[in-house]
C-alpha cells in the first residue's frame, strides 16, 4: 500500500512540475508578445514622427516656391505697370480705373493657361482609342464595354474577371 501511495505521489509531482512549466512558457510568451506589440507601437510612432517631418519639410519647399513665383508676378507686375502708367495719366483726376491692372493681368494668365491645359486634355482624349483599354483603370474600362452595348458576361470575358466582380463593380459605379 505505501508503494501505491508513493508511486500516486510521484505521479502527481511530475504532474505538478509539467503545469508549473508550461505556466511558466505561457507567461513568457505573454511577456514576448507584450515586448512585441510595445515595439511595433514604437516603430510606428517613429514612422508617422518622420512621415510628418518629411511633409512638413515639403510644405516648407512649397510655401517658398510660391513666395518666389509671387516676388517674380510682383516683378512682372510692376513692368507691366510701368508699361499701362502712360496710358492711365490720361484719366481725368475724378475718374478711378475700374479694375487695376495686376489682377487682370493674373486672370489673363490664368485663362491662357487654363485652356492651354484643356486643349492637351482634349487632345489626349482624342488621341486614346476607346479600344485601347490596358491604359484604362478597371471599372473605367468595365463601364466603357457596359456603354459600347456588351454583356455582363463578355465585359468579364474580355478583363479576365469574375461575373460577380463586374456586376458589383458597375453596380458601385452606378450608385455614384
Amino acid at each position: 500500500m505505501t508503494i501505491f501511495i508513493l508511486f500516486i505521489s510521484i505521479i502527481v509531482n511530475v504532474v505538478t512540475i509539467f503545469s508549473i512549466i508550461i505556466l511558466y512558457l505561457r507567461q513568457n510568451r505573454f511577456l514576448q508578445a507584450e515586448q512585441n506589440q510595445t515595439k511595433a507601437l514604437k516603430d510606428m510612432e517613429e514612422i508617422f514622427t518622420s512621415y510628418l517631418l518629411e511633409m512638413k519639410e515639403e510644405n516648407d519647399d512649397f510655401i517658398k516656391k510660391v513666395q518666389s513665383l509671387y516676388s517674380k508676378s510682383n516683378i512682372n507686375s510692376s513692368l507691366i505697370e510701368k508699361e499701362i502708367a502712360p496710358k492711365t495719366n490720361t484719366l481725368n483726376i475724378n475718374e478711378q480705373p475700374s479694375e487695376p491692372p495686376l489682377p487682370s493681368f493674373i486672370r489673363n494668365h490664368a485663362e491662357k493657361s487654363y485652356q492651354k491645359v484643356m486643349t492637351k486634355m482634349d487632345d489626349q482624349s482624342k488621341e486614346t482609342n476607346p479600344n485601347d483599354l490596358a491604359i484604362l483603370p478597371l471599372e473605367d474600362q468595365a463601364v466603357l464595354l457596359q456603354k459600347e452595348g456588351h454583356t455582363i458576361e463578355q465585359i468579364a470575358q474580355k478583363l479576365h474577371k469574375g461575373k460577380t466582380e463586374i456586376e458589383l463593380l458597375l453596380k458601385f459605379r452606378q450608385k455614384m
